[in-house]
């Protein structure tokens, strides 16, 4: 890993990964803030043309989730046009900003305004980690529904996976405060 002093001497793609991951990793331990200011150090005028839509999506995606989980203010449309202006060459690149665009959404209706909404009942999750985060969102969703056994299901599925994790945390939060309902 780089060191932040050793950055001067890099390229921008290369201070662009190092910061898109740093920002990943401060958003799965809850760090939004710590994330958000990750993403503040890149400069989407850098991203070189091979991988301008990944990193682009990346950017808005990232910064959308920040905002959603720190309970700041954001304007959905906003993001809604700025994933609409990006150019894309074929159907696999139109697929992935509208399936970025669904991901944005139904996030907001669960997080945000707790209401319900089935997006991440469907599909194959695309990884283990992606599989974690689904459960979490199902289980808010199931709140949101006011089934709680459901949403119970959902967070005891992921409370044994990894505690730096965030949504682990936040599960585990859940439980216990189910648990302490009940007494």
């Amino acid at each position: 890993g780089y060191k932040a002093s050793e950055l001067h001497s890099k390229s921008k793609s290369e201070k662009n990964f190092y910061y898109f991951r740093k920002c990943q990793i401060l958003f799965l331990k809850g760090d939004f803030t710590g994330s958000l200011d990750a993403l503040e150090q890149i400069d989407p005028k850098t991203f070189n043309r091979f991988n301008q839509l990944q990193n682009t999506l990346a950017y808005c995606y990232f910064g959308f989730l920040n905002r959603v989980f720190a309970k700041q203010d954001y304007n959905l449309s906003d993001y809604q046009s700025r994933l609409a202006s990006l150019t894309t060459k074929n159907k696999a690149q139109e697929d992935l900003v509208a399936e970025q665009w669904h991901i944005m959404e139904a996030l907001d209706k669960i997080v945000t305004h707790h209401e319900v909404n089935h997006y991440f009942e469907g599909g194959e999750p695309k990884s283990h980690l992606d599989k974690v985060l689904r459960t979490y969102y199902n289980g808010l969703n199931a709140n949101n529904q006011g089934d709680l056994d459901r949403a119970k299901t959902f967070f005891a599925q992921i409370v044994n996976e990894n505690l730096r994790l965030f949504v682990v945390r936040e599960a585990k939060k859940y439980l216990s405060g189910m648990e302490d309902a009940k007494k």
